[in-house]
């Protein structure tokens, strides 16, 4: 991560700093193979019956059709709540995330 992005999303929290919890935007992808639908569908049932880490909102849960793959765009406090939604499937599908942030804000952000 270059110092120039990580100085935008510190800068991001600021502007998102609501009450005393600084939340941001992450995207969460898992990605698994075909034949490991049955288990990434019992995995995936069990996690989402559980409620979210404290401060943690779901934006939106999203399966894109003919790639196994989901993607959830959640509002969290730091990267650790990140690892501990994306965790229980890190053995059967691949997982990243990344902060997310509008254009609108990347341009108020990189004008300071």
């Amino acid at each position: 991560m270059t110092p120039q992005l990580r100085n935008l999303i510190i800068q991001n929290r600021i502007y998102q700093k609501d009450g005393e919890s600084e939340n941001m935007l992450f995207v969460v992808t898992a990605r698994w193979k075909p034949e490991n639908v049955p288990q990434f569908i019992k995995v995936a049932t069990e996690e989402m019956q559980k409620p979210l880490p404290k401060g943690t909102k779901a934006i939106g849960t999203y399966l894109l059709l003919g790639r196994c793959q989901m993607v959830l765009i959640v509002d969290a406090l730091n990267e650790k709540t990140i690892f501990k939604l994306h965790q229980p499937y890190m053995e059967i599908a691949e997982c990243d995330w990344a902060p997310a942030i509008t254009p609108e804000e990347a341009a108020k952000a990189l004008a300071e």
